[in-house]
């Protein structure tokens, strides 16, 4: 009996002592990744190259990649202080702002003037129905909106929700946004359906709740709440389409959906720097920390954009063919640790799926200011 009381009670102190050594235990952060090489991902399925359906996103310090169907989304809304709305980039959208504060006034015939201010391309298009493009750091994306700030507006809005992927035509939409305590509510109809007048006034309702993890939580009026960005702190550039800038023949820059395009989370506070390749100096190959210095990082969302790339031309069509890789610029790219990477996108690979290196060259904090 004395033996097996002996045995309770080693076997209660062990188990105490385990229950105090727990309190013990330390956490330790993981090191940002040193580098890698990968291929983004912006082929969905057997799509042609030149209009890759995905939205590619990628984190350096964690080697994290996270692929979106860039048709996923219509409105995106800021989870920081101002009340903010986006629209779709990746999809060629524009939004026009009625003269209009009831949403049965709004008909098909208040978007007839709008066609061609709403169509993006070299010949049509307007600047003022997109969100800025460039040059543009969150500060100036973020006031320039094309949408006005939400509480300073009861206007409805018209929306094309844009059609630069294999959807073909979408749905017109009318809405109105408001604030409220915890985020935006939104009213709206849709104005055509399929091309066709809707005249039934039907409309529906819902709620955003911001969210500090994220730079914006998005929506669809195809499929309600989505998830397009990771959480903010979880990626650093992305790869896909997105509504840039081009200068017609008649002098006139209109926004136009643009291929291959590479953004840094500006919003989020990642900066990046172009800096030459040069064999027989600095280049992708040799750069390091003591060379930081010297560097102007710039927090413009398209500090890379396609600079990194050119394209062949197919006759006379904007972003066909296939692209060469501009093996004369590396960047450094700062995220929002301060960790600082050499990046090169001049490893190959094809157009869709583009190579990317980076290796850190610097493990934050790094505090130097930039533009």
């Amino acid at each position: 009996m004395i033996r097996y009381a002996i045995a309770i009670v080693f076997c209660y102190m062990l188990f105490v002592w385990l229950g105090c050594k727990k309190d013990t235990i330390k956490f330790y952060r993981l090191q940002p990744s040193a580098g890698d090489t990968v291929t983004l991902r912006g082929i969905f399925s057997r799509e042609r190259a030149d209009s890759a359906y995905n939205s590619a996103f990628l984190d350096f310090s964690t080697n994290t990649q996270t692929a979106v169907v860039r048709s996923s989304w219509d409105l995106g809304f800021y989870c920081g202080t101002d009340f903010r709305v986006i629209i779709n980039h990746t999809v060629g959208a524009a939004v026009a702002v009625s003269d209009k504060t009831d949403l049965n006034a709004v008909t098909i015939a208040d978007t007839v003037a709008l066609v061609p201010r709403l169509t993006l391309n070299s010949d049509t298009g307007d600047l003022t129905t997109v969100d800025p493009v460039a040059p543009a750091d969150s500060a100036a994306y973020l006031a320039g909106t094309a949408i006005p700030s939400v509480p300073g507006s009861s206007k409805i809005l018209i929306l094309n929700r844009g059609r630069s992927t294999n959807l073909g035509r979408r749905n017109w939409i009318k809405m109105k946004i408001t604030a409220t305590n915890s985020g935006y509510s939104v009213t709206w109809g849709t104005i055509t359906i399929n091309g066709v007048v809707n005249n039934n006034n039907l409309y529906s309702s819902f709620s955003i709740n911001k969210d500090a993890s994220y730079n914006f939580r998005y929506y669809s009026f195809s499929s309600s709440a989505v998830t397009y960005e990771p959480a903010k702190t979880l990626w650093d550039i992305s790869y896909g389409q997105s509504t840039y800038k081009i200068t017609g023949n008649d002098g006139i820059t209109r926004p136009v959906p643009t291929t291959d395009f590479m953004l840094i989370n500006f919003v989020n506070g990642v900066k990046a720097a172009q800096l030459n390749d040069d064999p027989s100096g600095i280049n992708y190959a040799n750069i390091d920390s003591t060379k930081l210095a010297a560097i102007t990082f710039s927090g413009a969302r398209d500090v890379i954009g396609v600079n990194w790339r050119t394209v062949a031309l197919v006759g006379n069509a904007a972003n066909s063919g296939a692209i060469e890789y501009n093996t004369k610029v590396f960047y450094l790219i700062k995220d929002r640790d301060n960790s600082v990477y050499a990046v090169s996108f001049a490893g190959g690979g094809s157009r869709g799926a583009p190579i990317v290196r980076y290796r850190r060259i610097y493990n934050g904090p790094f505090h130097q200011t930039g533009s």
